[in-house]
């Protein structure tokens, strides 16, 4: 009796943690301006964010409202690029990403979704 295969397999990747911290530097200083009023955190080497785990946090420009990111929500955000917005994964992975990637993935780790552009 033949079994039937699974639909799915699981892919893992390795990256230098640089590259989070490239795609955060980048979405700060030019992707997310145009929805995030101002940042506090994730900026630096010893910053707690990298370091201990605080969440970086984010203002929204239509709102006021306090958000939050964590390294974690960062890390999940990619995973969910994967699945659901390939060619961005695929931009910040081949490393040609841009202000644009950096602020996709930015709003899945912040709001679960692409809320703006």
């Amino acid at each position: 009796m033949a079994t039937k295969a699974k639909k799915t397999v699981k892919l893992s990747l390795e990256f230098d943690r640089q590259r989070l911290r490239d795609l955060l530097d980048n979405a700060i200083e030019s992707g997310i301006g145009y929805w995030c009023s101002d940042t506090e955190g994730g900026t630096g080497y010893d910053d707690p964010f990298w370091t201990r785990g605080v969440a970086l946090l984010f203002r929204e420009r239509e709102t006021g409202e306090r958000l939050s990111m964590t390294l974690g929500d960062l890390v999940e955000a990619l995973a969910e690029s994967f699945r659901k917005h390939p060619r961005v994964f695929a931009a910040w992975a081949g490393f040609t990403d841009d202000a644009m990637t950096a602020d996709v993935i930015v709003q899945l780790a912040v709001f679960g979704k692409v809320k703006y552009g």
